[in-house]
């Protein structure tokens, strides 16, 4: 932290998806893509900086013609490799492959517990069943998987279904309950946004998420926040952000290289690094601080401002604290 060393490092490798969530957060782009020999040399780059964790997303990864390829070479270069997909582009042949490049974890987004759920919100029918197969061909070969779930109106009814069918699958779930704007600014996503009533009446106390001042009284120190100090993420067109959720363009690696946007005296970037809990004015003196997941990229992709309160981590504390105090929701 002290030497803001990109420890993880987030490689978005196309926005290109299989699937059309309703509640997915990026948007198409015009642009060129990052070919294989320039990811390469990304990569070269990120093992002089010091990166260990390297976590491949998009999109949909594994739309990539040449994603093996890319992931066999960022394993030689000795990376921990990490792959967040949706699993439906998984068969025999790919697990096969990802179990021989020893991918350290596998987290596959799981947005229902029934076909007729996560169908709907993929709106690709049948993606249900893969997503569910690819789990099973990546447990039998010994690797680690988790699910991960965006809980939203349309799916929340089904929370404790999903929480059990990752317990029979015998793989631990990841919930975020929220959902945020898209890249671009539009606002569609959030339509889908859990209320407060929805909060009430489906979820549970064993929710867990992290907290933003579960020990500080004293609302100092740093901010709760890795992006731009041992986090980042690279877009599919070598742009350099702190984090998926901070669109704040730091550089672009076709034009400069990695450690001369890392280090170089960028406002933004070193704002970030420099925010503690005692710069977010709102937060630091608010009733239910203590019960708040605040993420300064979902407050800034919902609000603007890195430093505003989140409306839907606002929502989520109330609930949370409600729930401490017996007044709401299932305990």
């Amino acid at each position: 932290m002290e030497r803001n060393i990109p420890l993880t490092v987030l490689f978005e490798l196309t926005n290109r998806c299989n699937l059309s969530c309703k509640h997915c957060y990026r948007f198409p782009e015009k642009r060129e893509e990052l070919s294989y020999r320039e990811i390469c040399a990304f990569l070269d780059e990120l093992q002089e900086m010091g990166t260990f964790y390297l976590v491949f997303t998009g999109g949909e990864a594994l739309v990539r013609s040449d994603f093996f390829q890319i992931a066999e070479y960022a394993r030689k270069k000795g990376f921990l490799l990490i792959l967040m997909t949706n699993g439906t582009l998984i068969t025999d042949e790919e697990a096969d492959k990802i179990a021989a490049l020893k991918f350290l974890e596998l987290e596959i987004s799981l947005l229902g517990a029934t076909p007729t759920t996560h169908d709907s919100i993929t709106k690709v029918p049948g993606s249900f069943a893969k997503t569910i197969r690819a789990i099973e061909l990546l447990k039998a070969r010994n690797l680690q998987v988790r699910t991960k779930t965006t809980l939203m109106s349309l799916n929340v009814s089904e929370y404790q279904a999903i929480t059990s069918l990752a317990e029979r699958l015998e793989v631990p779930s990841k919930i975020r309950p929220w959902v945020v704007p898209r890249r671009d600014g539009s606002r569609e996503p959030l339509k889908y946004q859990l209320s407060l009533d929805d909060m009430r009446l489906h979820l549970r106390n064993d929710l867990e998420i992290g907290c933003l001042l579960e020990v500080d009284e004293a609302h100092s120190g740093p901010m709760i926040c890795n992006a731009g100090r041992v986090l980042c993420a690279i877009s599919p067109y070598g742009d350099l952000f702190p984090c998926v959720l901070i669109p704040l363009k730091l550089g672009n690696l076709r034009k400069d290289s990695f450690a001369k946007i890392w280090k170089s005296p960028n406002n933004e970037l070193r704002r970030i690094r420099s925010v503690t809990k005692s710069d977010l004015k709102t937060c630091s003196v608010c009733d239910v601080a203590s019960f708040c997941n605040r993420c300064p990229g979902v407050a800034y992709m919902e609000t603007g401002d890195l430093m505003a309160p989140s409306p839907s981590a606002c929502q989520l504390a109330k609930w949370r604290a409600d729930l401490k105090a017996g007044n709401a929701g299932n305990v």
